[in-house]
């Protein structure tokens, strides 16, 4: 997975001055003038400057810096392979990278093809990750899944790339879709993942009549992750697939730029403003 790490300072604009109160910078409250015996709220101030009228709104930035990452999801044109029925694509920040626990999940745009089925699409960490970090098993975040998935199935015993509960430690999003279709897809079903608010424009369909899933998240601004993560995994199902990459398609569609997650440093508290 690529990255973008920006500046996430939120510039504010006031009319009037904070004053300092019990060690904390507060917003002056309403102010009122005597206007023909009325009292009256002071909506705005303006200053007079080269006989010229402004507003007295500057901009500060509030709080201390912070960034914001945009994990990109390169499409890499080559179709997954199948491991009894299951077929796993992952992606995974390179250079040892992570986005800590609690820090904002703030949007989501991916699309995919699924040759039958989609089984389900999560947030994880990779194996050195959890390792690091001293765990047994690496943990997953669920986003979206179908209502009876293979992957979480003790049962299941998918081999090399392992997306069965031995390897993860399940959990699941409180927006999460947790009822995507169970019964076969068709030729090339297709997912848009996206957060409420993105554009579905220009993501892919399916091919030769096969139904398209919006699956739309309604992620609360409030929302922060679990725990810390750096991979982005799909999975694709299906009991008939026979191991050929040919005979059962999964791949993403779309390019770097396209696909893509959003995620916010939490703000530190107590933060007073700039002097």
């Amino acid at each position: 997975m690529g990255y973008i790490i920006k500046d996430a300072n939120r510039d504010v604009r006031f009319s009037g001055l904070r004053v300092n109160q019990n060690e904390k910078w507060n917003q002056i409250g309403p102010m009122f003038v005597n206007s023909n015996n009325t009292w009256n709220p002071v909506n705005s101030v303006f200053i007079n400057t080269n006989g010229e009228w402004k507003q007295s709104a500057p901009e500060i930035g509030e709080g201390a810096p912070r960034v914001d990452i945009r994990v990109n999801l390169q499409s890499v044109g080559e179709v997954c392979g199948d491991f009894g029925g299951n077929s796993y694509m992952g992606y995974t920040l390179r250079n040892g990278l992570y986005i800590p626990a609690g820090w904002r999940f703030k949007r989501i745009r991916f699309a995919a093809r699924y040759d039958v089925i989609c089984d389900g699409i999560f947030l994880a960490q990779s194996a050195a990750l959890a390792a690091s970090l001293g765990q047994v098993k690496q943990k997953a975040l669920v986003l979206c899944r179908r209502s009876n998935p293979s992957y979480i199935n003790a049962a299941n015993t998918v081999g090399h790339c392992g997306v069965n509960s031995s390897v993860y430690q399940w959990s699941t999003a409180p927006f999460a879709r947790t009822n995507l279709r169970n019964g076969q897809g068709g030729n090339m079903q297709a997912v848009r993942l996206i957060s409420i608010g993105e554009s579905t424009s220009g993501m892919c369909g399916g091919v030769g009549g096969g139904p398209v899933d919006l699956v739309a998240l309604s992620i609360p601004p409030t929302y922060t992750l679990p725990f810390p993560i750096d991979s982005f995994v799909s999975v694709r199902f299906s009991s008939s697939c026979g191991g050929k990459r040919r005979y059962c398609n999964h791949y993403a569609c779309g390019g770097c730029s396209e696909n893509y997650l959003d995620f916010e440093e939490p703000i530190p508290p107590d933060v007073s403003p700039p002097d």
